[in-house]
């Protein structure tokens, strides 16, 4: 990743900024099959992990190394 600034480089991977409602519903939602996919997780909690990695992998292009660290919104988008 030589080719990216220091500030490319930093950002990389996380979320800058919360994204907006158009951005929510063009990334974050889940269509019939990412649910069906979500809900054979095991447990609540793996249900919205997958669903929220799922939107993170499409909107940032890389999956997050801590989970925790999406923002709210994204999480109570995917929630609903």
């Amino acid at each position: 990743m030589a080719f990216l600034t220091d500030e490319q480089r930093r950002n990389y991977g996380t979320f800058t900024a919360v994204p907006d409602d158009g951005q929510l519903a063009g990334y974050f939602l889940l269509d019939r099959d990412a649910r069906r996919r979500a809900m054979a997780c095991r447990g609540a909690r793996s249900q919205l992990g997958y669903g929220v990695q799922l939107g993170t992998v499409r909107f940032l292009g890389t999956f997050l190394d801590n989970p925790e660290h999406a923002p709210a919104e994204v999480v109570e988008y995917v929630a609903a």
